[in-house]
């Protein structure tokens, strides 16, 4: 994720990716949609949807919405999955980062910095 405090940035966003990358697989499965499909559905070539899926590429605000809209899921749906099992990566391997209400949405806080919102 872009602007995460300095530190393990650069760790956090690959484990970041790579989690996005394991849900959107998982979901894409599920409705039996290939990478091809799913491709042609939000305008990228199934390499690009390969990169997601393997967390070399990060999956950008909009076409996580164009994908969420090929697969028939709602983007809460997504996010809400994928902030779950960040937060359960990082709860195991540190205390620091917890999952907190802000202003009715669900946030990740790292030392006192809002990672991402649901």
């Amino acid at each position: 994720m872009s602007g995460t405090p300095e530190g393990n940035s650069k760790k956090s966003d690959e484990v970041f990716n790579r989690i996005a990358g394991d849900r959107l697989n998982n979901i894409r499965l599920s409705k039996k949609m290939t990478q091809t499909q799913l491709a042609n559905a939000i305008g990228v070539t199934f390499q690009q949807i390969q990169k997601y899926e393997k967390g070399k590429n990060q999956i950008s605000f909009k076409k996580m919405l164009m994908m969420c809209k090929a697969l028939k899921i709602h983007y809460r749906y997504f996010c809400n999955c994928i902030l779950d099992d960040y937060d359960r990566h990082n709860a195991a391997s540190s205390d620091s980062i917890i999952t907190q209400e802000l202003d009715g949405a669900n946030c990740i806080v790292e030392k006192d910095y809002v990672k991402q919102c649901s």
